[in-house]
């Protein structure tokens, strides 16, 4: 999928492939991308872990936030990462 929009209040949001631009967000739940190539993305929730496995191809600006989870990001070497979290881990 090149663009991606995706929003929930109670429930996980599930992505298998983000080509160019990511904006995922959810109240109550989790959210994991698969192959992130993206250029530009956004993934926020409250309650809820943050999972993104970025390509060789991934580059630019991605956000990643929860308040009370944990935020992981695999390969983000070319990335402009910016993370934040109130009750949980970063790796």
């Amino acid at each position: 999928m090149k663009v991606l929009e995706a929003e929930t209040h109670n429930g996980s949001v599930l992505i298998d492939t983000v080509d160019e631009e990511l904006e995922a967000s959810t109240h109550n739940g989790s959210i994991t991308v698969g192959a992130y190539n993206g250029r530009r993305g956004s993934a926020r929730t409250h309650n809820g872990d943050v999972t993104v496995s970025a390509t060789p191809a991934a580059s630019g600006k991605l956000a990643a936030r929860t308040h009370n989870g944990n935020i992981r990001v695999r390969g983000a070497g070319r990335l402009d990462l910016k993370t934040s979290t109130h009750n949980g881990r970063v790796w």
